[in-house]
């Protein structure tokens, strides 16, 4: 990745490991939805690229690697607050034409949430846990890893339960 950060996009995943599990953390900016992938583009331009578009195409690849069967995938979406001063200013339908509900923050959130589900194209979407999250907000930061914790404890637990270990 060069030092502008936008010509090239290198897809960070970070893999926990169990006995005979593995979890996947992907993480997406949820308030990248309006920055062009291209940065020769001004930000706000309708109809091109995002940085959003680039993040849901680089989950496709991930998702796709693992055996839901034997794999749990977390999705946070970071930059709740940012994402939320945005939706106040801009639509944004304008930069998601599949888009045809409120411009309210949680319905978005979910439509957004679903375009990583359906990148999986297994269609193994009860896999994939999302949460929405700001990094700052520790509180938030304390939930999320407990429910994170709690999900590699669930399929660990599967694992030693149904994968012939007990």
């Amino acid at each position: 990745m060069n030092r502008a950060g936008t010509t090239q996009r290198r897809v960070v995943a970070h893999c926990i490991t169990c006995t005979h599990t593995w979890q996947v953390c992907f993480v997406a900016a949820l308030s990248d939805f309006d920055v062009p992938a291209d940065p020769a583009e001004p930000e706000g331009s309708l109809n091109t690229p995002t940085k959003l578009d680039l993040a849901v195409e680089s989950f496709r690849p991930v998702a796709a690697h693992f055996d839901p069967a034997e794999c749990a995938c977390i999705l946070l979406l970071n930059k709740k607050d940012l994402f939320e001063a945005k939706l106040r200013t801009k639509c944004y339908a304008d930069f998601d034409p599949s888009y045809t509900g409120d411009n309210e923050p949680h319905e978005v959130a979910r439509h957004i949430a679903q375009r990583f589900i359906e990148a999986n194209k297994a269609s193994h979407s009860n896999w994939v846990f999302h949460h929405l999250l700001c990094a700052t907000d520790h509180a938030c930061m304390k939930q999320i890893w407990r429910a994170i914790a709690a999900i590699i404890l669930d399929a660990q637990i599967w694992s030693l339960n149904y994968g012939g270990l007990l």
